[in-house]
C-alpha cells in the first residue's frame, strides 16, 4: 500500500499486525481461532483468554504511523495516582515525517489526539464519551496547559459496531461512510464506526478491527 510508512517496524508492532490479520473467527468468549504455530505470542494480546483489544489497536496504529509526523502512545498515565487509561494518544512531533493517506475520519488529526476504542463486545455509550472527555481534560492539565491550547486537542471515539445508545442520546452528524461528528457542549468528538468504513486501501489498518472477514482479507492484501 503506497500510504504505509517506510521503515523497520519493532517486533511487537509486527506481531500485532500479524495477530490482527488472523482475527477472522471468534467465539462468544473472545478466544481467537488461529493455527497453533502462531499462539506463542497470544500472551502479548490476551488476558485470561480475553483479547486486549485496546492494546492491539494501539500497537497496530504504532505500526501504521511509523516514520510519519505522528508519535503513538498506548495506555497513557493520566492521573497523579498511577492509573493507566485504555486510550491511544497520537501526537504530531515531526514536521519532516512522511505524509500518509490517512484513514477515513483521521483527515484532520491535530497536534494532540486522544482515541478510545470499543470492540464488538463493548458499547460506545454516553458514559464512554464522558470518560473520553475526562481523559482529554486530564491530558491537557498534565501535558499541555503551558504548551498548547485546549482547542489543539482532538478526541476520537472508535467503535467496531454502530453506537445505537449514543445515537439515541445525542446527535450524530454523518459526514461520511462510517464517520460521524458528535457535539458535546462545545467539544466536537469524531466517532468512527469501523464496521461501516469503506473497504479501501487507506482504511486497511482499521478494517482489521471491523470483525468482517471479507474486509479483513482485503486489508491483508492492502497492508
Amino acid at each position: 500500500m503506497g500510504s504505509r510508512p517506510i521503515g523497520r517496524r519493532p517486533l511487537h508492532c509486527q506481531s500485532a499486525v500479524f495477530y490482527a490479520q488472523g482475527c477472522l473467527l471468534f467465539d462468544p468468549e473472545e478466544r481467537i481461532l488461529m493455527p497453533s504455530s502462531t499462539r506463542w505470542w497470544q500472551g502479548m494480546f490476551m488476558t485470561s483468554k480475553r483479547i486486549k483489544w485496546h492494546r492491539l489497536l494501539g500497537l497496530c496504529l504504532m505500526d501504521y504511523f511509523k516514520g510519519s509526523k505522528y508519535h503513538v502512545e498506548t495506555e497513557v498515565d493520566l492521573a497523579l495516582k498511577r492509573q493507566l487509561a485504555d486510550i491511544v494518544v497520537i501526537e504530531r512531533v515531526n514536521s519532516d515525517g512522511a505524509d500518509l493517506t490517512l484513514c477515513d475520519g483521521f483527515e484532520d488529526l491535530g497536534s494532540h489526539n486522544i482515541i478510545t476504542y470499543k470492540s464488538k463486545w463493548e458499547s460506545m455509550n454516553p458514559f464512554a464519551i464522558e470518560e473520553l472527555i475526562g481523559h482529554g481534560v486530564n491530558y491537557w492539565k498534565i501535558h499541555g496547559s503551558k504548551e498548547f491550547r485546549p482547542s489543539d486537542l482532538r478526541l476520537y471515539a472508535l467503535s467496531t459496531r454502530y453506537p445505537r445508545k449514543l445515537a439515541r442520546s445525542g446527535h450524530l452528524e454523518k459526514i461520511g461512510e462510517g464517520v460521524y461528528n458528535l457535539l458535546v457542549m462545545n467539544r466536537l468528538i469524531r466517532v468512527i464506526v469501523l464496521a461501516d468504513l469503506p473497504d479501501v486501501a487507506a482504511n486497511a489498518i482499521l478494517n482489521f478491527f471491523s470483525f468482517d472477514p471479507q474486509k479483513i482479507n482485503h486489508a491483508k492484501e492492502y497492508y
